[in-house]
């Protein structure tokens, strides 16, 4: 799943919290939480390599929606907590399998693989939300 400050499911994540002070998430479904900067920046690396061809590239790791959530609250020092929903409660456009995590290995082999872990890339995106909470208005 894409994401950046603004827009995609972090967003929606981060809204929810804020807003109604409850958040509920799957815990048996995985796949790996990839922001656009990370993305964009592995693209000028596969571009500089002249690499051709199609070539999955996420973060590293994988993690559940539910997993995810714990981190998010941990990093903005929230006490809430998750409740955990069956995966077959969720209305979505695709049906999706347990495991929906896509393989670096092409990019490995080829050595041009950069990008970090899940969470390496979600701290600065947090840390802008936990300043945005704490100023002023």
């Amino acid at each position: 799943k894409l994401y950046n400050f603004s827009n995609g499911f972090i967003h929606k994540i981060i809204k929810n919290i804020k807003e109604t002070n409850r958040v509920y998430a799957v815990k048996h479904q995985y796949f790996s939480p990839t922001s656009a900067d990370s993305l964009s920046k592995q693209i000028v690396h596969i571009a500089a390599d002249r690499l051709y061809g199609t070539y999955h590239t996420t973060c590293s790791n994988y993690t559940s929606a539910y997993d995810l959530i714990a981190f998010m609250l941990d990093q903005l020092n929230l006490s809430i907590d998750i409740e955990e929903i069956p995966i077959f409660t969720c209305v979505s456009k695709a049906q999706r399998p347990e495991m929906c995590v896509l393989s670096n290995d092409k990019l490995r082999a080829f050595g041009t693989y950069t990008m970090g872990s899940w969470q390496e890339a979600l701290r600065p995106v947090l840390q802008k939300v936990k300043t945005e909470w704490e100023s002023p208005k």
